[in-house]
């Protein structure tokens, strides 16, 4: 049978070549007969030349459509292609062909002198019965709408999308109509306010009456430092250190609806493509299914369709929430790259009134997107090794430090892998300070300054934050003020927000530490949000003995990055998807209160792009290179902070009347003798818990013992051994 298909169908298409040759090379005149003298300039000889004559006069010139006709049909046959849609496509070509004959019979182009139509004998009776039918005018607008459904059909070409490719400049231009007026009155409002009741001489009392309601509103711009702080001197210097898209040229994406759709008929799927968007990685299409197609027969095909469409990975959203269509993913053939400056200098971005604003990319449609910390929360973030965890961390903090001064914002940096923020050393929002106030006879004032490195030193830290959070909730009761917002507008002093940013969760939930730091951020998740307290998780380790339940549950806002297995990103997002991510950016964002999450591009900001804002940062507020990181005490009590961080510790163990620890006497002795004065060496030799030797090591710097924290190093001891005795 495959024999005789391949037999039948080259005949065909020999049979069409044959009849493409003779009507190519014939000369034949106006005449109603065939003459034998035309045969000897057809390349065809006589046969080919009556074909032609018979194509022609019967034809006009549509009868080059009819060789066209008999090579598809031959390639079909010859290909062993399924014969039902061959059919269908042969009778679309052949009423192509039959429209052809109408029109070229209407437009009268003769093929000979004066004799035929350009439409043949067939031509000329249609055009005669589509003039005496529908008139001149309207034959014309019958064809062309024949022609236009024949082309939906046939082709299955997305009318609704080309359509709202031109009709999308007139929508722009409009919107942009629409906002330059909202700008000009915006700005004109103040003007005539306030001289209205300058110029009102006769009539005092009315002017002081529309003064009352217009001042109450004008708070509002205070709830947003970057306003007040920042001016447009200092962003537009940052922004000049960020680089640039290099990739200017505008590729377009080749249109893939057709093989989609080719592609899913071979697995039994059939519907249309109603709507097609095109972002700076992916293209979205937008199936609608035929009636008694099923979703999941759908959603297990993306495997196969990566496999069909030769992509690397293929995304199936089935179905879209709040659509009845399903979204289907494909990789585009040029990849662009998403830059930190052109988020910065979107209209999202700008637009976003919340003071903790942050960058996060773009979506599939390519327009930006923005989100604010201060209404997450939290946010949790988890990708594999290379997937662009790292560079989302460096985009939110570059963010938060393009808007917010160090007064308005401070961080508390913890990167057990000692590597990803060490960068960031020096900057004036790195400076936490706080007040112990049990570790003698007057508090001493301490900075927590750098990148804290040590597993050790993050449960002190997080004890440290969880006073701060006690402190601020008994600061916002004296005032009467539900949050930090309100506080910050109603008092003089300003509360600042304290943002703890963790590189490495898996080092720390890995660590003897684990139980003590998960309950210390559980407890911060819940209740810090309306203090201004806010946490950033991440880890290269999406697995439950890292994001644990606890941790999942008061963390509502998570990224997901490019994931190994649906495991990992069910643990992450509770939903499949993030292993079907490209890497490099690519993510899914789960929005607090949303059940879905939204696909965006990370913006990308290199290492040296980095280190230029850190160094204008450090010029900007006067910090100089080499200055020292670790401030001494006589600096930190005099220092006029708006707010102090004042941190009651819990005490732990028994202390004596002084205030001492009953065992300070006996750790003073071992750090003299040892000539090393260091937490652990406290705890193995007095068999005493972490706490404890911490307390003890603060009340001997109290006592001129040893001297300050200096970073993973043992402390100096500051007695020695001969002095003692």
């Amino acid at each position: 049978m495959s024999r005789s298909r391949e037999i039948f169908g080259l005949s065909v298409m020999i049979l069409g070549l044959f009849l493409l040759v003779g009507l190519v090379s014939f000369s034949g005149s106006d005449s109603h007969q065939w003459h034998q003298d035309w045969a000897r300039a057809n390349w065809g000889g006589p046969l080919g030349d009556m074909l032609a004559y018979g194509a022609v006069h019967l034809l006009g010139y549509a009868g080059f459509l009819l060789t066209a006709l008999l090579l598809i049909w031959g390639w079909i046959w010859l290909r062993h292609k399924p014969l039902g849609r061959s059919i269908i496509n042969s009778l679309l070509l052949l009423t192509f062909t039959l429209l052809c004959l109408a029109t070229l019979g209407l437009l009268h182009v003769s093929y000979y002198t004066g004799y035929l139509a350009g439409g043949g004998v067939a031509g000329t009776f249609l055009s005669d019965l589509t003039r005496n039918t529908f008139g001149p005018v309207g034959g014309w607008l019958i064809i062309s709408g024949l022609f236009l459904i024949l082309l939906l059909v046939g082709t299955e070409v997305n009318f609704q999308h080309w359509l709202n490719i031109a009709v999308k400049p007139v929508k722009d231009g409009l919107k942009k109509a629409q906002e330059a007026p909202k700008e000009l009155t915006f700005k004109k409002k103040p003007a005539p306010k306030v001289d209205e009741p300058e110029m009102s001489d006769e009539e005092p009392d009315q002017p002081v009456r529309p003064a009352q309601p217009k001042a109450q509103p004008r708070p509002k711009p205070e709830s947003k430092p970057r306003l007040t702080k920042l001016g447009n001197d200092y962003q537009a210097r940052l922004l000049a250190l960020l680089e640039e898209n290099r990739d200017q040229t505008e590729t377009e994406e080749e249109d893939k609806t057709e093989i989609l759709l080719e592609k899913l008929k071979e697995f039994g799927i059939e519907g249309e493509i109603t709507d097609r968007y095109t972002g700076p990685v992916v293209t979205r299409y937008e199936l609608k299914p035929a009636p008694g197609v099923k979703v999941n027969q759908i959603s297990n095909l993306s495997d196969d369709l990566a496999l069909a469409m030769q992509a690397h990975r293929i995304r199936i959203l089935a179905p879209i929430p709040g659509k009845g269509v399903v979204g289907i993913e494909i990789p585009n053939m040029h990849r662009k790259i998403v830059m930190l400056k052109d988020l910065f200098l979107s209209g999202n971005f700008k637009t976003q009134e919340g003071p903790l604003t942050m960058a996060l990319g773009k979506t599939i449609t390519g327009e930006s997107f923005s989100a604010d910390l201060s209404e997450m929360p939290h946010l949790l973030i988890a990708g594999s090794t290379g997937s662009g965890k790292s560079v989302c961390l460096n985009t939110i903090i570059t963010s938060l430090l393009y808007l917010c001064t160090p007064e308005d914002l401070h961080f508390i940096m913890i990167d057990p892998k000692r590597i990803e923020l060490s960068i960031y050393r020096g900057i004036p929002h790195l400076q936490f300070q706080y007040k112990v106030e049990n570790t003698g006879d007057k508090p001493i004032s301490r900075t927590i300054e750098g990148v804290v490195t040590d597993s050790q030193e993050v449960v002190q830290v997080f004890r440290l934050a969880v006073s701060e959070m006690d402190s601020r909730y008994r600061v916002l009761a004296k005032e009467g003020c539900r949050n930090i917002s309100d506080y910050n507008r109603k008092s003089d002093k300003k509360m600042s927000y304290l943002l703890i940013v963790i590189d490495e969760l898996a080092d720390l939930m890995l660590s003897r530490e684990a139980s003590e730091i998960e309950s210390r951020i559980a407890k911060l998740a819940q209740m810090s949000r309306a203090v201004g307290i806010h946490l950033i998780l991440a880890t290269q380790r999406p697995s439950v003995d890292v994001i644990t339940g606890v941790i999942k549950a008061n963390f509502p806002a998570r990224i997901a990055f490019q994931v190994a297995s649906k495991t990992d990103s069910r643990t992450v997002l509770d939903a499949n998807g993030a292993e079907t991510l490209l890497g490099r950016g690519d993510m899914l964002y789960m929005p607090p209160g949303k059940a879905e999450p939204q696909r965006l591009h990370g913006p990308f900001i290199s290492t040296a792009e980095t280190e230029k804002v850190v160094s204008f940062i450090k010029q900007w507020y006067g910090v100089t290179e080499g200055q020292d990181q670790s401030a001494p005490e006589s600096q930190t009590e005099n220092n006029n902070a708006e707010y102090s961080m004042e941190v009651a510790l819990p005490p732990e163990g028994s202390a004596g009347e002084d205030g001492q620890d009953e065992l300070f006497e006996e750790a003073k002795a071992l750090v003299i003798r040892h000539q090393q004065g260091s937490v652990s060496l406290l705890q193995r030799r007095l068999k005493v818990g972490y706490s404890r030797a911490a307390r003890l090591i603060d009340q001997l710097e109290a006592a001129s013992v040893v001297g300050p924290f200096d970073g993973s190093k043992a402390r100096e001891v500051l007695i020695k051994d001969q002095e003692a005795d």
